[in-house]
């Protein structure tokens, strides 16, 4: 694949392909501080889940 250009241009190719990464890994990382999950916080609250637990037990026990 580099055969055919020579040491500058796949020099300058490289650095290109390295900046680039190194540019759309700041953009992802920005992006997610910016912009909210779009999953419901709920979901990750262990003390929401706690609750409906201790709900459905007071419910069984009145059963």
């Amino acid at each position: 694949m580099f055969a055919s250009i020579r040491a500058t241009q796949r020099n300058r190719l490289t650095n290109s392909l390295f900046t680039s990464t190194f540019a759309v890994c700041f953009i992802l990382v920005g992006a997610n501080s910016l912009v909210p999950c779009p999953i419901d916080s709920v979901h990750g609250n262990d003390s929401v889940i706690d609750e409906r637990l201790k709900r459905h037990q007071k419910e069984a026990d009145k059963q």
